[in-house]
């Protein structure tokens, strides 16, 4: 394969990291993850909006946590799983993304992803922005820019 055809080949590829949010599984772009932690102490803080963690400090920087079954309102999952916090940039802030588990790493090429279906037309349904067919399972890719948008207006 020539120099070219590789780079090609990427740019039609979706590099994604699959989680569980309840029982949801949810992906989001890898280019848009600056790292994925292991919860730790979260500081609360009085008067933010309900699905707002808290707060942690990430090597001396500050992140606000925001908690993802809160903002789609999914239910809590009875399996146990080991929750982790996304980091994501934000405009020109560090917000983590609380889920319950973080499961793999998908590769798949753009041409293969699906548009949500049009019933999920409400708000929540307005965060999936495509749909990964895995041999396994469907994978609803977040549309994380629209969520913190949409959030962030209340914080």
């Amino acid at each position: 394969m020539t120099e070219q055809a590789a780079k090609n080949k990427v740019s039609m590829d979706l590099e994604v990291v699959a989680f569980y949010v309840g029982d949801m599984l949810c992906a989001m772009e890898c280019n848009k993850i600056r790292e994925i932690l292991n919860v730790e102490q979260v500081t609360y803080v009085f008067h933010a909006p309900d699905y707002v963690k808290g707060v942690v400090n990430i090597r001396g920087q500050i992140v606000t946590i925001v908690d993802l079954k809160k903002i789609l309102e999914i239910p809590e999952s009875d399996e146990k799983r080991k929750p982790r916090i996304i980091v994501t940039q934000f405009r020109d802030e560090s917000i983590g993304l609380e889920v319950d588990s973080v499961e793999d790493i998908l590769i798949s090429e753009r041409a293969t992803l699906s548009n949500p279906p049009s019933h999920l037309g409400d708000l929540k349904g307005a965060y999936i922005h495509k749909i990964l067919k895995t041999e396994e399972s469907l994978v609803a890719i977040l549309d994380t820019e629209k969520i913190l948008d949409t959030k962030t207006k209340d914080m």
